[in-house]
């Protein structure tokens, strides 16, 4: 098999707070292969999506009409948290969030961490 060939690029002028933020929520997450990996991963799906060839949905044949479903991918860690919670039957409940976001929150835990936080207020109270 032939080997693909590559080029080196230098990206400048990008702020240090979005670099930091791009490797805590981005990199760190998602790609063990650090930035490198995940720039091309970036790079590849950007171009798949202008040429109309979204491998991610577009690829993919569904029995339910796409109106009634949305579907977007996570980071691996949050997507195993999140088929923990789906395997374990825990209400979920989600909601749209600024910039494009999607809040979900699993309400078993929420319950348990403020009840947990709530006896802990009665035990510290005279």
């Amino acid at each position: 098999m032939e080997k693909e060939k590559t080029v080196d690029i230098n990206v400048r002028n990008i702020p240090e707070d979005l670099m930091e933020k791009f490797d805590i929520y981005v990199v760190k997450p998602s790609y063990p292969g650090g930035r490198s990996e995940a720039i091309r991963n970036l790079i590849h799906t950007e171009v798949l999506k202008r040429q109309g060839k979204d491998k991610f949905v577009k690829k993919r044949h569904f029995t339910i009409p796409k109106s009634s479903f949305i579907l977007f991918a996570l980071p691996k860690h949050e997507w195993e948290k999140l088929a923990e919670w789906n395997r374990k039957k825990q209400p979920i409940e989600i909601a749209p969030a600024p910039d494009g976001e999607v809040f979900l929150l699993n309400n078993t835990l929420l319950a348990k961490a403020t009840a947990k936080k709530a006896q802990k207020i009665e035990s510290t109270a005279p």
